[in-house]
């Protein structure tokens, strides 16, 4: 724990951009500070491990979702040594790994996951990558039985309450991340299997992905963690040159989950049409998926909400279509951004739609104190709906989709 916290402490003060460090200090810590870092990393037995895990105390006290990023970054004295295979089971263990679940798609979660953590961009780069990671995806065997049933804690009248009570309860944490891990390591596996086919794999390669595909598609239908969860999302998302290799695949195996949706055009306030996907298919998300985020980012369900609309939808068409608004993905929230009829600031305003990169909110309080940490620097409280997942409570600057180079926006209906 000692290691950890100086490796916590070093690593704010070198790379945190909300503690302010003299030059001098830095500089004193400079001439050496990989090999200090490195260090940090090496574990009684040799092996490699982070310093600060979303278990550890110390998590609980980064200031915002960056430095959860910061902490987490692979130095690169370690980064370009490692085994491919060491490599990937600190991918494998990457604490905010969670964050394939925050987005729309499985896609979209793993490239947000790519261009933030050093680790992927490594192994997409090493020669050996495809074997390495085929090996891994064949070697892992999906659990049949999840550890948690949310059943009885997701029942009653006072089922969020009961639901963040359990969340937020650290003893819990551990099994939270445990069941999550299953679709976390599977879901970057098949990922990465996806990337590096694409890129550079032969077609004996795109074979024997196809064959471990099978088997885990057999794994996925006989274990409870995919009851409630598409099988076939990933072979939905591949695309072979021939278009014949998976063929087979989807006609043994009716695991796909059918889906009617259709463009839908709408209107802002101002005339500007946006399109939208429409989806009937009422579905929701299975906590076992998305409890991990929830709890590292120290957030709180507000209510469970289908996999039908997404933020962007819930920010900006529940008061224009508060019919509609559930069964539709809005795709691009520049018809209302541009719209003249919104008012734009660049302070949070209760009320107000917040728009992050790639995320939409709405602030329900400002100048916030964020709990867990020493510094308290003041934050809007957002209120959005993560990805396909529910709709959740959360500081503006701890969620998946904050980075300080984002100069957040702010919008108002005149």
């Amino acid at each position: 724990m000692v290691k950890k916290l100086f490796a916590f402490l070093l690593t704010l003060t070198m790379t945190s951009s909300s503690l302010v460090v003299a030059d001098t200090e830095v500089n004193e810590y400079s001439a050496d500070s990989n090999t200090i870092i490195e260090n940090a990393w090496v574990q009684l037995d040799g092996s490699y491990d982070y310093p600060i895990t979303a278990l550890d105390s110390e998590w609980d006290a980064l200031v915002s979702v960056e430095d959860m990023r910061s902490v987490t970054q692979i130095p690169n004295s370690i980064l370009h040594k490692i085994s491919t295979e060491e490599l990937l089971e600190l991918i494998l263990d990457y604490s905010l790994l969670c964050d394939i679940h925050a987005y729309d798609s499985i896609e979209d979660g793993y490239y947000q996951i790519k261009n933030q953590f050093n680790g992927i961009s490594e192994m997409l780069d090493r020669e050996d990558s495809i074997v390495v990671l085929l090996n891994a995806y064949k070697a892992y065997n999906i659990p049949r039985q999840k550890i948690l049933d949310y059943t009885s804690i997701m029942s009653g009248d006072d089922y969020i309450e009961n639901y963040n009570n359990f969340i937020h309860n650290p003893e819990n944490h551990e099994l939270i991340y445990r069941d999550a891990a299953v679709y976390e390591t599977i879901d970057i596996l098949e990922m990465l299997l996806k990337d590096v086919l694409e890129s550079k794999g032969s077609s004996n390669d795109m074979n024997r992905f196809a064959e471990a595909y099978a088997v885990k598609l057999e794994q996925k239908n006989k274990s409870t963690y995919y009851k409630t969860t598409n099988p076939v999302q990933v072979l939905q998302l591949i695309q072979e040159e021939e278009g014949q290799l998976y063929t087979a695949l989807f006609e043994e195996n009716s695991y796909a989950i059918e889906t009617v949706n259709n463009n839908y055009v709408i209107s802002t306030p101002g005339g500007n049409t946006a399109t939208c996907i429409y989806d009937t298919n009422f579905e929701y998300a299975d906590p076992s998926t998305y409890s991990s985020l929830i709890a590292k980012y120290h957030a709180s369900q507000v209510s469970i909400a289908s996999k039908t609309f997404n933020c962007h939808s819930f920010a900006w068409l529940q008061d224009l279509y508060p019919n509609t608004y559930q069964y539709l993905t809005l795709l691009s929230v520049g018809p209302f951004t541009s719209d003249p009829s919104y008012e734009k600031s660049s302070t949070a305003k209760i009320g107000w739609i917040v728009l992050y990169s790639q995320h939409s909110g709405i602030v329900t309080q400002t100048g916030m104190d964020y709990p867990y940490d020493t510094v308290n620097y003041p934050e809007a409280y957002i209120i959005s709906k993560w990805g396909s997942e529910p709709i959740v409570a959360h500081y503006e600057k701890h969620n998946p989709y904050y980075s300080s180079g984002q100069n957040l926006k702010y919008y108002h209906l005149k």
